[in-house]
Protein backbone atom coordinates (compact mmCIF):
# COMPACT_ATOMS: atom_id res chain seq x y z
CA UNK A 1 0.00 0.00 0.00
CA UNK A 2 1.29 3.90 -1.14
CA UNK A 3 1.35 6.73 1.29
CA UNK A 4 -1.24 8.11 -0.96
CA UNK A 5 -3.25 5.41 -0.65
CA UNK A 6 -3.01 5.54 2.97
CA UNK A 7 -4.04 9.30 2.82
CA UNK A 8 -6.97 8.62 0.90
CA UNK A 9 -8.50 6.52 3.87
CA UNK A 10 -7.73 9.73 6.47
CA UNK A 11 -10.60 11.51 6.47
CA UNK A 12 -9.94 15.59 6.92
CA UNK A 13 -11.26 16.47 9.84
CA UNK A 14 -10.79 20.17 11.60
CA UNK A 15 -9.46 17.92 14.47
CA UNK A 16 -7.16 15.10 15.07
CA UNK A 17 -8.42 11.74 13.84
CA UNK A 18 -6.70 8.24 14.39
CA UNK A 19 -7.21 5.45 11.88
CA UNK A 20 -7.07 3.12 14.94
CA UNK A 21 -8.04 -0.36 13.36
CA UNK A 22 -6.54 0.54 10.02
CA UNK A 23 -2.92 1.46 11.37
CA UNK A 24 -2.90 -1.16 13.98
CA UNK A 25 -3.01 -3.65 10.99
CA UNK A 26 -1.02 -1.66 8.81
CA UNK A 27 1.52 -1.43 11.38
CA UNK A 28 2.01 -4.86 11.85
CA UNK A 29 3.15 -5.19 8.14
CA UNK A 30 5.41 -2.74 8.18
CA UNK A 31 6.63 -2.38 11.31
CA UNK A 32 6.26 1.33 11.81
CA UNK A 33 3.89 3.72 13.68
CA UNK A 34 1.68 5.83 11.48
CA UNK A 35 -1.19 8.93 12.67
CA UNK A 36 -3.17 10.53 10.26
CA UNK A 37 -3.65 13.81 10.79
CA UNK A 38 -5.76 16.68 9.42
CA UNK A 39 -5.56 16.99 5.19
CA UNK A 40 -4.80 13.44 5.29
CA UNK A 41 -1.20 14.09 6.17
CA UNK A 42 0.82 10.91 7.60
CA UNK A 43 2.97 11.53 10.64
CA UNK A 44 5.32 8.66 11.63
CA UNK A 45 6.35 8.28 14.91
CA UNK A 46 10.07 7.11 15.25
CA UNK A 47 10.52 6.64 18.97
CA UNK A 48 10.64 8.94 22.12
CA UNK A 49 13.72 10.92 23.34
CA UNK A 50 15.53 9.55 26.11
CA UNK A 51 15.84 12.87 28.04
CA UNK A 52 11.52 12.85 27.79
CA UNK A 53 11.39 9.35 28.78
CA UNK A 54 13.92 9.95 32.06
CA UNK A 55 11.87 12.97 32.99
CA UNK A 56 8.91 10.62 32.82
CA UNK A 57 10.56 8.28 35.43
CA UNK A 58 11.52 10.85 37.59
CA UNK A 59 7.86 12.56 37.67
CA UNK A 60 6.37 9.04 38.49
CA UNK A 61 9.20 8.70 41.05
CA UNK A 62 8.80 12.09 42.59
CA UNK A 63 4.89 11.65 42.49
CA UNK A 64 4.90 8.02 44.02
CA UNK A 65 2.20 6.80 45.78
CA UNK A 66 0.12 9.25 43.83
CA UNK A 67 -0.14 8.38 39.93
CA UNK A 68 1.02 11.28 37.25
CA UNK A 69 -0.66 11.86 33.65
CA UNK A 70 0.58 14.22 31.09
CA UNK A 71 0.00 14.27 27.54
CA UNK A 72 3.03 13.60 24.76
CA UNK A 73 3.69 15.73 21.69
CA UNK A 74 5.75 14.83 18.36
CA UNK A 75 8.29 16.87 16.59
CA UNK A 76 9.17 15.52 13.24
CA UNK A 77 8.17 12.07 14.16
CA UNK A 78 10.16 11.93 17.87
CA UNK A 79 7.87 11.94 21.07
CA UNK A 80 9.54 14.98 22.84
CA UNK A 81 7.56 17.34 24.79
CA UNK A 82 4.92 16.64 27.67
CA UNK A 83 2.11 18.98 28.44
CA UNK A 84 0.46 18.91 32.08
CA UNK A 85 -2.92 19.95 31.70
CA UNK A 86 -4.36 22.92 34.57
CA UNK A 87 -6.50 20.83 36.40
CA UNK A 88 -5.46 17.53 36.52
CA UNK A 89 -6.14 15.70 39.72
CA UNK A 90 -4.23 12.62 40.91
CA UNK A 91 -4.34 10.34 43.70
CA UNK A 92 -2.72 6.75 44.79
CA UNK A 93 -5.41 5.18 42.60
CA UNK A 94 -5.76 7.08 39.54
CA UNK A 95 -5.01 10.55 37.59
CA UNK A 96 -7.30 12.30 35.25
CA UNK A 97 -7.25 15.60 33.41
CA UNK A 98 -10.37 17.89 32.09
CA UNK A 99 -10.44 17.13 28.57
CA UNK A 100 -11.76 20.33 28.03
CA UNK A 101 -8.08 21.93 28.49
CA UNK A 102 -6.45 20.17 26.17
CA UNK A 103 -4.69 21.95 23.45
CA UNK A 104 -6.25 21.25 19.85
CA UNK A 105 -2.78 20.20 18.42
CA UNK A 106 -2.12 17.75 15.54
CA UNK A 107 1.39 17.21 16.88
CA UNK A 108 -0.24 15.38 20.39
CA UNK A 109 1.09 12.06 20.28
CA UNK A 110 -0.46 10.81 23.20
CA UNK A 111 0.17 10.70 26.93
CA UNK A 112 1.80 9.10 29.82
CA UNK A 113 1.24 8.17 33.14
CA UNK A 114 2.00 6.39 36.06
CA UNK A 115 1.04 3.53 38.36
CA UNK A 116 2.38 3.34 41.50
CA UNK A 117 1.87 -0.11 42.06
CA UNK A 118 4.53 -1.10 39.32
CA UNK A 119 2.10 -2.53 37.31
CA UNK A 120 2.75 -2.37 33.87
CA UNK A 121 -0.44 -3.15 31.94
CA UNK A 122 -3.10 -0.43 31.37
CA UNK A 123 -6.60 -0.96 33.49
CA UNK A 124 -9.57 -0.86 31.89
CA UNK A 125 -10.57 3.24 32.90
CA UNK A 126 -6.89 3.26 31.08
CA UNK A 127 -8.04 1.72 27.76
CA UNK A 128 -11.31 3.52 27.70
CA UNK A 129 -8.77 6.55 28.10
CA UNK A 130 -5.88 5.95 25.46
CA UNK A 131 -8.13 6.93 22.10
CA UNK A 132 -9.09 10.12 23.64
CA UNK A 133 -5.84 11.53 24.03
CA UNK A 134 -3.61 10.07 21.33
CA UNK A 135 -2.38 7.20 19.30
CA UNK A 136 0.69 6.31 21.64
CA UNK A 137 0.54 5.58 25.85
CA UNK A 138 2.97 4.88 28.29
CA UNK A 139 3.01 3.63 31.71
CA UNK A 140 5.32 4.13 34.39
CA UNK A 141 5.88 1.61 36.99
CA UNK A 142 7.26 1.59 40.67
CA UNK A 143 10.42 1.45 40.85
CA UNK A 144 11.17 3.95 38.25
CA UNK A 145 13.92 1.94 37.01
CA UNK A 146 15.39 2.68 33.10
CA UNK A 147 12.95 -0.75 32.31
CA UNK A 148 10.06 0.08 34.10
CA UNK A 149 8.11 1.68 31.52
CA UNK A 150 6.10 0.29 28.30
CA UNK A 151 3.76 1.85 25.67
CA UNK A 152 0.71 1.31 24.66
CA UNK A 153 -1.27 1.96 21.33
CA UNK A 154 -4.78 3.23 21.27
CA UNK A 155 -6.62 -0.20 21.49
CA UNK A 156 -4.58 -1.20 24.70
CA UNK A 157 -2.14 -3.74 22.89
CA UNK A 158 1.66 -3.12 24.02
CA UNK A 159 3.91 -1.90 20.95
CA UNK A 160 7.74 -1.79 20.88
CA UNK A 161 8.70 2.12 21.36
CA UNK A 162 12.52 2.94 20.23
CA UNK A 163 14.32 5.29 22.81
CA UNK A 164 16.39 7.28 20.75
CA UNK A 165 19.18 9.22 22.52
Amino acid sequence: MTVGEIKKLCPVMPFFFYCVSFFKEYDKKIGTSLVCLPGGKIMKIRGIKKELLILLLELGKNSHPNEFVALLREQDGIIEEMNMLPGTVAGENSASLIFDMMPLDTHLAGSAHSHPNGVLHPSNADVNFFPRSGRFHFIIGYPYRDSDWKCFTADGTACTMEVIT
